[in-house]
């Protein structure tokens, strides 16, 4: 709610476009759409990764899964509006619009990061307690917790509507003890590095006015779907079973291409 262009007050004004691109306008909302879009396509992929590689059918895949869902919601949500808001400055759009798409945008990314935490206590168990691992995750337990993680993210975004504003705890001043917090922040989030950029750039920032804040606001967010992209290209990398799949699409394809026709008329020209 605030004062917008004459200074009269209209509800919501600052959820919509200015009505006036700006160049700065269309890079940050082009970079926010193209980046949502290659999350999106990474997170569909890993989708389809999932219920094809065998390897996967088991409760790492499940809140692998689980995650990327959120993931693929909360860019989705970017690549729809987000993105081309940004980009065109529509000042044509209702205010309760972007309210709705921003409860639904964020409820998917609190699940996605819920649901991080849940993959990495599974990896961690399944080093730390191997034989009991398959016993403590049966498929019961695997949806009754991706249930319980999406009932907390459920709660949480209604605290929305009894303190707005003021889901981080904090109000809109300086924070005193900033550095103790970003310090105690790198100790604990150092095996996320973009996440951890992006949360400290909010700390940072501590809902700064000043152009300088905004900027940095835009970072954040952009880093944000950066480690989304980053999450998905985990899995293709970081499994021998995915990268053997494109050895095995890509290797044929390479031979076939080098024993062509063209290419032995060639050779035997040249030895001619």
């Amino acid at each position: 709610m605030s004062a917008c262009g004459n200074g009269t007050f209209v509800f919501g004004c600052e959820l919509q476009g200015k009505g006036v691109t700006a160049q700065e306008d269309t890079i940050i909302g082009t970079t926010i759409w193209i980046l949502a879009s290659a999350a999106v396509l990474l997170g569909i992929y890993n989708m389809y990764l999932i219920k094809k590689i065998p390897i996967f059918h088991n409760s790492f895949g499940w809140f692998w899964a689980s995650r990327t869902v959120g993931e693929i919601g909360s860019n989705a949500v970017h690549v729809i509006y987000s993105g081309p808001v940004t980009f065109l400055q529509l000042n044509s759009i209702p205010p309760v619009t972007g309210i709705v798409i921003f409860t639904i945008g964020y409820f998917f990314a609190c699940y996605a990061c819920v649901m991080h935490q849940v993959v990495s206590l599974n990896r961690m168990l399944a080093v730390c307690a191997p034989l009991r691992y398959t016993t403590m995750f049966k498929k019961s337990t695997c949806i009754i917790l991706t249930a319980y993680c999406a009932i907390i993210v459920l709660v949480a975004m209604s605290l929305y509507l009894i303190i707005p504003c003021n889901m981080k705890g904090q109000l809109g001043k300086s924070n005193v003890a900033m550095r103790r917090n970003v310090r105690f922040f790198f100790q604990t989030s150092i095996q996320n590095f973009t996440m951890m950029i992006a949360l400290t750039m909010i700390v940072v920032v501590n809902n700064q006015p000043s152009p300088n804040g905004i900027y940095m606001n835009v970072l954040g967010f952009i880093t944000i779907i950066i480690t989304h992209i980053n999450n998905a290209l985990a899995l293709i990398l970081f499994n021998p079973e995915v990268r053997a799949r494109f050895q095995i699409h890509v290797a044929p394809h390479m031979l076939s291409s080098f024993f062509s026709a063209s290419n032995i008329f060639a050779g035997q020209a040249t030895v001619t």
